[in-house]
């Protein structure tokens, strides 16, 4: 039986959903390109274990040394309130690596799912926390990374990023305060989630995160990378794959 590109396509993408009319007609020479926003929203990540949460593909990407992490709950079906620390940019899921996790698969990183081959990794949003092993993210902390894009072993581009928690504490205390005074209680719960909570950062990728078949994600620092987490949400990338 002769294999053809579009039967290794529809093998490859089959368990993603994404399988289209367009990509099952590729024909040598043509291409066809899908975007994605992974914001892991539709995982039921076990907010008790996060260890168990392990990332394997998703929206087109493999990932390699990331677990998932529900940011709204401490019990399974329990009630969706924001936790202390670092909070998902989508809403309650994000994903995170550590140290852990970085001696026994390597380096954190992302790549084409299947049958795309390369991709354009446009942005993404991050933090950092404290690392407790089982890869809490309730003690939030500044840190800086270096992201790195690859194309057939290759490097082709490097960007560090600084992350600074904005220290909110001092004003939304004085508010706080205010809202107590006066009895409002629906203020005062706003008050004390902003407290104990830090958003993530967004991050733009230069062109050099164009075209590339991996990226990598490392925490700088020989002690920071020991101590510290790193969370990731809402990375945005487009998927290619040609005919041959």
């Amino acid at each position: 039986m002769k294999v053809t590109f579009a039967t290794l396509l529809t093998l490859a993408l089959a368990t993603t959903g994404s399988v289209t009319a367009e990509m099952m007609e590729l024909k040598s020479g043509s291409c066809y390109s899908k975007r994605f926003v992974a914001d892991f929203e539709d995982q039921n990540f076990n907010p008790l274990l996060p260890t168990t949460n392990v990332m394997t593909s998703y929206k087109g990407l493999t990932y390699n040394g990331f677990v998932g992490e529900n940011t709204r709950t401490l019990i399974v079906g329990g009630p969706e309130n924001p936790l202390p620390g670092l909070v998902a940019s989508s809403g309650k899921n994000f994903v995170v690596s550590s140290v852990v996790r970085d001696l026994l698969q390597g380096t954190s990183s992302v790549k084409p799912f299947g049958a795309f081959q390369t991709m354009n990794f446009h942005s993404f949003r991050f933090g950092c926390a404290l690392n407790t092993v089982e890869g809490a993210v309730g003690v939030v902390t500044p840190c800086s990374i270096t992201v790195k894009s690859y194309l057939s072993g290759h490097k082709k581009g490097e960007k560090k990023i600084e992350y600074k928690p904005t220290p909110t504490l001092k004003q939304k205390f004085e508010q706080l305060k205010k809202d107590i005074k006066d009895a409002k209680p629906n203020e005062v719960l706003k008050d004390v989630e902003t407290i104990l909570t830090y958003e993530m950062v967004k991050v733009d990728l230069p062109s050099e995160f164009c075209d590339v078949d991996l990226v990598e994600f490392t925490i700088d620092g020989f002690l920071e990378e020991k101590a510290l987490v790193l969370g990731i949400d809402d990375l945005m990338y487009t998927g290619h794959t040609c005919g041959k």
